[in-house]
Order: structure tokens, then sequence, then C-alpha cells
């Protein structure tokens, strides 16, 4: 037997020498008994060693506490309500946080529970369900924040070190019908103020993962999170037409700054796999504006944007899926720093705007963004991928910005805008149909692959394939490959490109410039490889089926311009069987194998022309 077991025995045995009836019977003894107190202390502190060479021994009951079960502090039944139970338990778990003894998990068992205010979690507290398809936490108010990690403050003990939320489905019941099959009429919580499933303030190598969360205006909110992981979440936007906190929703997911909240600037976090996404609640009856379709205002709806990066340095936003949010998916829009950001291998589904914009709020940008490795997928009621926009003061939203080896398709308008863009580098990319429904044919701004205009300057447009796939035939199509009308400065460059060919979409690319070349006072070179000592010229090169067209006449006058530059034969259209139409235009064409003619309307009006015999 074990030593407890023993000692009783001895304690209370039958006879004077225990087996032996004929010892006399055994009257136990106060000493004997006072010593089962040391035995039972000391199974009570007995150590714990895990298996395994250099595990460290330490208290069975340190190791035991270092989990706290939601059962310890409540009589489940389902349904109930365990709001105060499990903030007994998460200040429980905070008060037995040292320093260095790591995390206390405080665990919810499976089955749905009902939450009615606002539960804070501390350092060090990490509340654990049983999986998001187990544990159901169901809020049943409109009173707050459904949970805050960490307290808000600029200083003291503010802010959550350690610790987090996993494993958990929680979501708003308001009836909207969506997913637990709640009863569509029941409107029974509205909501009413911008509340998140999590607010969360100062958080500091936190984690978020393997949620599901909706029904909020916001699911993730954060201010000044540092080293954080968010990660496998499902977090869904709702739109409601019977709610209009839920109609004017910002974000699905949002990192901030605020000086006010957090002492920290947000850096160093990882959003990865999570599904973004926003939906129409189901079970409401909708009527749809104008001659818009169902699938066309789907994309439309669910939160303004779906993930809102104001602040942060250095975060990575990988493998998420982006998708349905009014205005955009991924909206980078500094209120603060936005630095050496990367955006990378994400999947971006239809939305009702641009599927990730760049656009300054004030006079603020946001510098060296990486776009890398990303599918951009318009699903054909999507108007770009891609908007980099002047900031609010008219000036640069983004410095610095590479996109690179994304693939681009099926969009309205055009994939690429980039309005605000200074030092921007597009290489390696494949971008075919877009125009989809032939709503832009008479819009050039919106009918490109790639627009450059506005406050944009060195822009480097490199070994891109651009054009094809006639999936959308008769409705548009591809109609112009690059597209640069007066950027700021003069140094766009345009080289090596490829095209598609597919149906009745154009062969290779295409290139049109809006601007004199190096006119005085412009300012305004467009599809350039540099200004050089007064050398300003358009570059084409490598590949038959090329095309720049130039729309301002006065492109080839003295007024500045030292050179244009072609590597390749070109063509000029019309042909000399036009007539030119004013004073200074000149045709020329090859009329037969031996003959070139020439047509020039002089100042005069008169239209002259001559040819040249060719040897």
């Amino acid at each position: 037997m074990g030593a407890i077991a023993d000692a009783f025995a001895n304690a209370f045995r039958d006879f004077n020498t225990d087996g032996a009836p004929s010892s006399g019977a055994y009257k136990p003894v106060k000493s004997v008994i006072r010593a089962l107190g040391p035995v039972l202390e000391s199974a009570a502190n007995q150590t714990f060693l895990q298996s395994g060479a250099g595990a460290v021994a330490g208290s069975l009951q340190a190791k035991i506490r270092q989990r706290i079960d939601l059962r310890d502090y409540a009589a489940l039944t389902p349904g109930v309500d365990i709001t105060a139970a499990l903030q007994a338990a998460c200040n429980e778990a905070f008060a037995r946080k040292l320093p260095g003894t790591g995390l206390t998990t405080v665990e919810i068992p499976p089955g749905t529970w009902n939450l009615s205010a606002t539960i804070v979690v501390r350092h060090g507290v990490l509340v654990r369900g049983a999986g998001m398809l187990s544990t159901y936490l169901r809020r049943t108010g409109d009173y707050g924040h459904t949970f805050q990690i960490g307290l808000p403050g600029s200083s003291g003990d503010v802010g959550c070190l350690g610790g987090g939320l996993t494993g958990c489905w929680v979501y708003h019941d308001h009836g909207a019908g969506q997913f637990l099959q709640q009863d569509p009429d029941a409107f029974i919580n509205p909501v009413t103020q911008p509340w998140a499933h999590v607010m969360g303030y100062t958080m500091t190598n936190c984690i978020i993962s393997e949620n599901r969360f909706f029904g909020l205006p916001y699911q993730i909110y954060t201010y000044g999170a540092v080293d954080c992981d968010f990660e496998h979440n499902w977090a869904l936007g709702i739109w409601d037409p019977e709610e209009t906190i839920l109609q004017e929703a910002l974000a699905t997911i949002v990192q901030d700054y605020d000086p006010a909240l957090t002492p920290q600037t947000p850096r160093h976090n990882r959003y990865r796999a999570n599904y973004l996404t926003g939906a129409v609640a189901t079970g409401r009856t909708i009527t749809w504006p104008g001659s818009h379709t169902t699938t066309d205002l789907v994309a439309s709806l669910g939160p303004q944007r779906v993930f809102w990066l104001k602040a942060g340095e250095a975060t990575w936003i990988t493998d998420n899926y982006i998708a349905y949010g009014q205005v955009g998916g991924l909206v980078v829009e500094p209120t603060s720093g936005v630095i050496n950001n990367n955006i990378v291998g994400n999947f971006f589904d239809s939305t009702g705007g641009y599927q990730l914009v760049i656009d300054g709020a004030g006079a603020n940008f946001c510098n060296k963004t990486l776009i890398s490795a990303n599918q951009f997928a318009g699903q054909g009621n999507t108007l770009g991928a891609i908007l980099v926009a002047v900031n609010e003061t008219g000036t640069v939203s983004a410095l610095k910005t590479t996109i690179t080896g994304n693939d681009f398709s099926a969009f309205v308008g055009g994939p690429i805008r980039l309005d605000g863009a200074l030092g921007a580098n597009l290489t390696g990319n494949s971008i075919d149909h877009w125009n989809t429904k032939g709503f832009y044919n008479s819009d050039v701004d919106l009918r490109c692959g790639i627009r450059v205009g506005d406050a944009s300057d060195y822009v480097s447009i490199v070994g891109n394939l651009l054009g094809g796939n006639g999936a959308y035939s008769g409705a548009g199509g591809c109609v112009t490959g690059v597209y640069a009308v007066d950027p700021i400065g003069s140094h766009v460059l345009f080289d090596n490109n490829d095209g598609l060919v597919s149906g009745d979409m154009f062969a290779g690319t295409y290139a049109r410039v809006t601007q004199p070349i190096g006119a005085a006072g412009s300012g305004a070179t467009s599809i350039v490889e540099g200004s050089q000592a007064n050398e300003d010229y358009v570059r084409v090169a490598k590949g038959a089926g090329r095309h720049v067209e130039y729309s301002d006449t006065t492109l080839l006058s003295t007024s500045g311009l030292t050179g244009v530059k072609f590597y390749k034969p070109l063509t000029v259209a019309p042909g000399a069987s036009v007539t030119p139409s004013a004073n200074g235009d000149v045709t020329f064409q090859l009329t037969s194998n031996t003959q070139l003619t020439f047509k020039a309307k002089g100042s005069d009006g008169v239209v002259r022309s001559g040819s040249i015999t060719l040897a």
C-alpha cells in the first residue's frame, strides 16, 4: 500500500500486533495519531516530475493550479450565465501570476454559455475553450466589449503581458438568423454601440487563436499590440438591414494606436491563416436598389473594411482569406506610423471597392510595404485589386511600395491604381481580364490594367504579364495595359512586360501617355526610363506588339523635348491615306515595298505630300 494507507492502518490496527488476535485489542495512541499529520502534509506537497531528460521537479499543487476549470467556480447547466464565474476564475488566475511563472489557463468546458458583462483578462491569463465548435459564448445584452484584454492607459500597470483567448465561438445573439438558426423575427438583442468581441490594450506576447467571432461592429480591435499572434480565427462582420450600427460597422479587425490608451506603438504582430469576411444576415427582407443584382450587392455588404491597419511596424499579414468589405478588404490607413509591413500569400475575394487600399489619414503615409504572392480574385463583381490613393492633403500615401509576384483577374474596373505612390516597384505580376462588365468602355481611368497618375512618381513597371484571357469577351475587355496620366514627376519605367493572347483581348502590352513629354512647366513625363541631363524620353523595350499612344497633340513639340527613343519597329497611325487635320500634323506610310509617302499640313493650312523611293 501507499504511505498514507500504511500510516492509517498502523494507527487504527485491530490488535497490538497486527494480525495476531492473541496480542489483545489495540487502543490508538495519541502520538501515533498525531504522526498522521506530517504524512498527509507531505503527500499534499509532494513534487511533480515530468518524464524525460532535463525535467525539473515542482510542487504537485502548483502543477494542478496552473489550470483553472470553470466548473470549480460554478455549477454549470446548459445555457447558464457564466459571467460571474468566468470573471472570478480570471481574477484568481491573475492573482497567481508572478514574474517568470508563465501562463495560468482558465478552461471553459464544451457547451453553450451566456455572457452578460465584459470579461477582463490581465497578465498571464489564457482563456481556453474546448474548441470553436465545442465552446459557444453567447452575448445576451448590449453592454460593452465581450472580452477586454489588458487595461487602458498611458502608464502604470496597464495592458496584458502574456495571455489571450483561444478555442471559443463568441457571438452576439441579436436575432440575425446567422449560423445558429435563431428565429429571424426574434429581434431580441439589438446592438447600438460600436462594441468589439475582443478589445485589447497594450497586449504584449498575447495570442488570439482558433476562435470564431461574429455579430458585433468590430470582432477584434487592439491598441498598442506588440509581438502578438492572431491566427486561425474566423471573423465575420454582419450587415443587417434592421440594425443601423451593423450597417455602419467600420471593420472586422483593427490594429490601432492612441497615446491616451497605450504607452507603446504596435509592432511585430502576426496575422496568419485567418478567415476574415463580411456577410448579409440571413432571414432578413432586403430590397436591392436600382438595377443591381444580389450578387453585385453582396460583394459590397459587410463591414466598411475587413482588416483595418491604422498603425504598426513590421506587421505580417499572411495566408489569410479576406473578402466582403463595403469599401475595401485590407485597408492600410495610417493615422500614425505604418512602416515595414508585409502582405504576403493572402487570398483576396469579392469586395465593394478595392481589395487592398492604402490611403493616408491627414498627411500620414505608409512607408516600405511588401505586397507579394497574393491572389486577387475579382470574381467579376469587384471594382479593383489595389488602390494607392492620395492622402487627405493631396500628397502621397505610400513610399517605397513593392508589388511583386501577385495574380490579378476578373475585375469590373482596372486591377491596380496608383494615385499616391512615391517609389513603387511592380514586377513579376500576372494581370488579366478586367473591365468584365464593360461598364468603363468610355473611361480609360478605370479600364486599364495599371493606372499611374496624380501624385505618383518614380514608378517601375517591369517584367509583368498584362492582358489576355477572353472569358468576358464582348464586354469591353482589357482595353489598356498601362495608363500613365499626368504623374507629378518624370520617372515611370515601363520595360520588359509581356502580353497574354486569348480571345478578343489584345496581344502584347499597351501603354497610353497623356501629357507632353518634357513640356515646360508640366513636370510630366509618363512612361519613361528616367530624366537624365535634359534627355527625357519614352522607352518601350523588347518585343513586337507593344504600343504607345500619345493623346496630347503637343507631344512632339520642341518645348523641352530632347528625344523619343524606340527600340523596336515603329508603327504610326493614322497612315498617309488620312489627310492631316491640324496645322503641323504629319502622317507617313509605307505605301509599297519601295515607296514611303508623307503628308504634312502647314501653318497656311495647305496639305503637301511627297514620297521617298526606297532601294
